[in-house]
């Protein structure tokens, strides 16, 4: 007489890696923008959104804010603090451009480091608390900024 012995082992899952999420993604056939099609949770990578509210964090590990209508990096805590323009004009001399280092392969998302560059072509710059757009070289350091949301 034989018995047939089944033995049930314990399956592990494969270990969830930056290199294992970057690669089941891929880009899109023609979509709007260009967006990543993820199987990742959105809490892994969350792209900024219109209308989302974000904070950047300067490398003293505090966050850009505005008070008295001037911006600084004051607060190493993130405030919801309205940006607004007392100006009425409003055009290219009033905009910040996003840039990275490398390609813009796709949206900002929180965690992505950028850099912001004014009308002058000068990139802000933070020294302490203050901020001033004073160079057009973009470098880690004084020049980037980490974007960072609340979750949902």
């Amino acid at each position: 007489m034989s018995v047939l012995l089944l033995v049930a082992l314990p399956l592990a899952a494969a270990e969830v890696t930056t290199e294992v999420l970057s690669a089941r993604e891929w880009q899109t056939w023609g979509g709007p923008g260009g967006d990543m099609a993820s199987a990742s949770p959105a809490s892994v990578h969350p792209v900024v959104k219109p209308g989302d509210t974000i904070f950047l964090r300067a490398y003293n590990g505090k966050y850009l804010g505005v008070k008295d209508f001037k911006v600084g990096a004051k607060s190493s805590r993130k405030e919801s603090a309205e940006v607004s323009c007392l100006n009425a004009q409003r055009g290219p001399r009033q905009e910040l451009v996003i840039e990275r280092n490398g390609p813009m392969a796709h949206p900002v998302a929180v965690g992505d480091m950028i850099f912001l560059r004014a009308h002058t072509g000068n990139h802000l710059d933070v020294v302490g608390e203050t901020v001033r757009a004073r160079f057009p070289r973009k470098g880690l350091g004084y020049h980037a900024f980490i974007v960072e949301k609340q979750p949902r």
